[in-house]
């Protein structure tokens, strides 16, 4: 039993255990991001390619309605709709978001948790998150 148990957890990939909740705070995540903005989902495109985890790629882009962090351009991210994996997120045409994206070799990614916050899902959280980020750049 020890034993296929050990072969199980060699098994799992690294990426599964860095898979996390906890990318931090307002503040926190704003120093590790390149791009911070609230925006409007405009288009999503799918494509028939999917990741490790089963989760198919889409590119998601936003009309930008507040840029915190990054340039003006930076409304598009490659990503996946999340199902299972570390990136992405259910995303909805002509719904609002925040993004914290980062890069990933020549495209933009973002978290599915932490990384983009819903003002659908939670306009507490929402409205939070963007007072905190407002407040930080009046700082900066």
């Amino acid at each position: 039993m020890m034993r296929f148990i050990l072969i199980i957890t060699l098994g799992i990939s690294v990426e599964a255990w860095a898979c996390s909740c906890s990318i931090g705070g307002v503040k926190e995540k704003y120093d590790n991001h390149i791009s911070i903005f609230e925006g409007k989902v405009s288009e999503i495109i799918y494509y028939d390619l999917y990741d490790s985890w089963g989760d198919q790629y889409i590119k998601v882009k936003f009309k930008t309605i507040k840029l915190w962090k990054g340039a003006s351009n930076q409304n598009e991210l490659l990503t996946v709709y999340n199902r299972t994996s570390c990136y992405g997120y259910w995303f909805k045409e002509n719904q609002n978001y925040i993004i914290y994206a980062f890069e990933e070799e020549d495209h933009l990614n973002t978290w599915w948790c932490g990384g983009v916050i819903s003002e659908k899902a939670s306009s507490k959280e929402y409205t939070r998150e963007i007072k905190s980020l407002n407040k930080l750049a009046n700082e900066i």
